[in-house]
This record gives structure tokens, sequence and C-alpha cells, in this order.
């Protein structure tokens, strides 16, 4: 039995794992080449610049790109980077879980 509120089900949550799961990995790219991000967001003449630029560069969505735009810089101390990189980790984990509850490979 899961602690998943009883209106929504494994594919549903799979789902919304899986979006979040697309911007931390984005977020844990940017933040691991933050010179390189900053360098590209200093070097836009606006925000849709810079997330064209992102999109680009990294090859993000523009929902990945807009959420490495939204990440303030203390988020890049490297406390917070493991954070980061430690919620992508419980949502791997909980990706897969919930593919083998739902019987997929």
């Amino acid at each position: 039995m899961t602690d998943r509120d009883a209106d929504v089900t494994a594919e549903d949550e799979l789902r919304s794992v899986r979006e979040q799961l697309e911007i931390y990995d984005a977020i844990c790219v940017a933040t691991g080449d933050a010179h390189a991000v900053l360098d590209v967001l200093l070097g836009s003449s606006d925000p849709d610049a810079a997330r064209h630029a992102l999109e680009r560069r990294y090859g993000f969505t523009e929902a990945e790109a807009w959420a490495v735009m939204e990440v303030q810089l203390r988020r890049m101390t490297r406390s917070d980077r493991q954070k980061i990189e430690e919620r992508r980790d419980e949502l791997v984990s909980r990706a897969a879980a919930l593919e083998a509850e739902l019987g997929r490979p």
C-alpha cells in the first residue's frame, strides 16, 4: 500500500514525478555548469533571449529553461546543489517504484 492520495492514480503520480524529474535534471545540469549558464544569462538582451540561448546550448525545453533561470544564486552553493541532487535521486527512485507498481520494465 502507498501513501498516495486515494484520488491520484499511480499513472498520475508517475506523470507528476517525471515532470519534476525533468526540471531537476535541467537544474542539476545548470548548477554543474553554473559559470557558463551565468555567462548566457548576462550576455542575453532579455529573459526570452536567455531562455532561447539555454534551450539551444543545453537542449532544455522551455519549462526547463525557465526553471533554470528561476534558480536563485544562493542555490548554487555546494550544499544546496547536493540537496537538489538528492531530491533528483529521490524522484528517480520514486519513478522506478511507480513503474514497477504499474508493471513496466
